[in-house]
């Protein structure tokens, strides 16, 4: 006999229904947790853009503080770096009020706190050793003993910022709003080494890409040896641009800017830095630490590689460029190149006489600088005693084509040797000068036209070692191709605003340029400048020697390396530099045989 079981006692449909139960709970409990994880997410993001904005706040507080000597006005630029850092903060005031204008050990710590939407910032001023803000924002971290370097409490200036997100997801599970604190104090101080020389500085005080990598190369700034300390020095690249790009902030391409896999931007100095990735040997002998230089760009967003300072795109090692930039206090500016080399009560103007060869230097294109007394040889009497044409009317001049030499100097043509000034008449509308063969000129020589040194046999020499001259380009482009090689020594070089250099690079060519180096002679350590806006180019080669100032200030640099190192005792100032290709470029100038910067303010983070 078959029994039937009514179907609300049918065990099959009672475990059907407790399993629909079952399910239901889980998802529930599943979305739960995916919006926990979805708003914790949130919360750790928004905790890693607060901790850049305090980082970047008190950094821009404390260098004001150690200018001014004024807490409150400290106080008002770390707001102002907040407002315009956060993206999101906006409205602070800056008065500042409850914040001491001046300190002493005495002073008792204030803070002044403004609350905008889901933020709360306080700046805190003085900051003494046993305030909180001393401890360790990251949790976890262990408290830091106070040291010698931590400086003193009026020194010290400290922002904090707490913010509070809503649970956009997980509040279904009744969680509470999330919450954030982090803070950051900074100290202002002035760098130890005074008049020390920059590896390489760039002018234009707004572009985006002033310091670009791509391709598989890249640029070292090297260790540079003191010789009255018997001590490395850290090298410096530096970019004046504020990253605002004439209006459009540079978030995809920053002011310096790595794009590619395996370019690099590396500062290196002596062994032992925190960030130091590894050890090698410098090429002349000496040690050095990599990472242990210094990165510095005046655009917001440091320390650390973030627009609009810094954008590094496909490179493969996290700690690119090495160290990471931090902020340059002020704009290093061309001043110091101009004030040594060309020295003049008034920028402003140019004679008529030399306009053909440089414009004024104006505030309209920023390019405007302090004035000197005036007096001694400089880089503008040098252009009027040259002219424009014709016979330089100052010295002892001989014509190329009143010697007896063709403009295109075949390479079955011997080889010509001249002792003294010469004028090349050679005009670039028909080729300027051709090297296809070996020409050595003792002796100052000026061009009115293009340069062009080819072929495997051509070689250009001037040769003024002991006795500094002078290459003077009224017009054209210096160039030598990849086979080709070019030796100054001892000649400094001047590009009119119509001339430019084009240095191309190979595996049989050498390119040898040395500045000159004697005593009293008013460009001495200088080996070129340029008053062009055409782009420079120069390329690795199979012997590269390059000592002394290259300043083009209007103009960019492109270096294309081939593969390896090509290491110069170079110092480079130029509006802009791209590195491109196989190679890299280490640039390391020799002090006592370069410009000096005089050490400006800085800025440290402490906690």
């Amino acid at each position: 006999m078959t029994t039937n079981l009514r179907p609300e006692t049918n065990p099959r449909s009672q475990e059907s229904g407790a399993t629909m139960i079952l399910a239901a709970a889980t998802i529930f409990l599943l979305i739960g947790v995916a919006a926990l994880a979805v708003d914790l997410s949130g919360i750790r993001l928004d905790r890693a853009i607060d901790q850049r904005v305090a980082d970047s706040a008190a950094s821009a507080g404390a260098l004001t503080v150690f200018e001014t000597g004024n807490g409150r006005t400290g106080c008002a630029v770390a707001l102002a770096y907040v407002e315009a850092n956060s993206g999101g903060i906006t409205g602070l005031a800056t008065d500042c009020s409850t914040i001491p204008e001046t300190c002493d050990a005495a002073t008792t710590p204030a803070g002044f706190t403004q609350s905008n939407d889901r933020f709360d910032v306080t700046v805190v001023y003085p900051v003494t050793d046993g305030h909180a803000l001393m401890n360790p924002g990251a949790l976890g971290a262990s408290t830091q003993a106070i040291v010698a370097e931590d400086g003193e409490a009026c020194e010290r200036i400290g922002v904090q910022i707490s913010s509070a997100r809503d649970p956009s997801f997980s509040q279904v599970l009744g969680a509470p709003a999330g919450e954030t604190t982090v803070h950051a104090v900074a100290l202002g101080y002035l760098p130890p080494a005074e008049n020390t020389p920059v590896n390489l500085l760039l002018l234009d005080r707004f572009t985006c890409q002033a310091l670009q990598v791509s391709g598989n190369g890249g640029v070292i700034v090297d260790a540079v040896y003191d010789p009255e300390t018997n001590q490395l020095r850290g090298g410096v690249a530096a970019a004046d641009s504020d990253g605002t790009n004439y209006g459009s902030p540079c978030l995809s391409d920053g002011v310096i800017d790595i794009n590619g896999t395996n370019s690099l931007i590396r500062a290196d100095g002596p062994e032992g830095c925190a960030n130091e990735t590894a050890t090698s040997t410098h090429v002349s002998g000496l040690t050095k630490g990599e990472g242990c230089g210094a990165v510095q760009t005046l655009a917001l967003g440091t320390p650390g590689c973030n627009a609009p300072a810094c954008t590094a795109s496909g490179g493969s090692d996290p700690n690119n460029p090495n160290p990471a930039p931090t902020a340059l206090p002020a704009r290093l500016t061309r001043a110091p190149v101009d004030h040594r080399y060309n020295c003049r009560a008034d920028y402003t103007t140019v004679p008529l006489s030399a306009q053909w060869a440089t414009d004024a230097l104006t505030t309209s294109n920023e390019q405007d600088i302090p004035g000197c007394t005036g007096g001694g040889a400089n880089i503008l009497n040098l252009i009027l005693d040259v002219t424009e044409s014709g016979l330089p009317p100052v010295g002892s001049w001989d014509s190329w084509t009143g010697l007896g030499y063709p403009c295109d100097v075949p390479s079955s043509y011997l080889p010509i040797s001249h002792v003294g000034n010469v004028w090349i008449d050679c005009p670039s509308s028909a080729g300027g000068l051709i090297v296809r063969t070996e020409i050595d000129i003792e002796g100052n020589v000026v061009a009115d036209g293009h340069i062009q040194v080819t072929s495997a046999d051509g070689h250009l020499i001037i040769d003024n070692a002991g006795s500094p001259g002078f290459l003077f380009l009224r017009n054209g482009i210096f160039s030598k191709d990849a086979q080709s090689s070019i030796t100054l020594l001892e000649t400094f070089v001047y590009a009119s605003k119509n001339s430019a250099v084009t240095m191309a690079g190979g595996t049989t060519g050498s390119l040898t340029w040395t500045a000159t180096n004697t005593d009293g002679y008013p460009f001495d350590d200088l080996a070129l400048w340029s008053d062009s806006a055409i782009t420079h180019t120069w390329a690795g080669q199979a012997n590269l020697t390059m000592s002394g100032v290259f300043f083009t200030p209007l103009a960019e640099v492109e270096y294309a390396g081939t593969a390896g190192q090509n290491q110069t005792d170079a110092q480079f100032i130029a509006d802009k530099l791209h590195a491109m290709g196989q190679g890299l470029l280490q640039v390391a100038p020799e002090i006592g045989h370069a410009v000096d910067f005089d050490a400006v303010p800085a800025s440290i983070l402490l906690r």
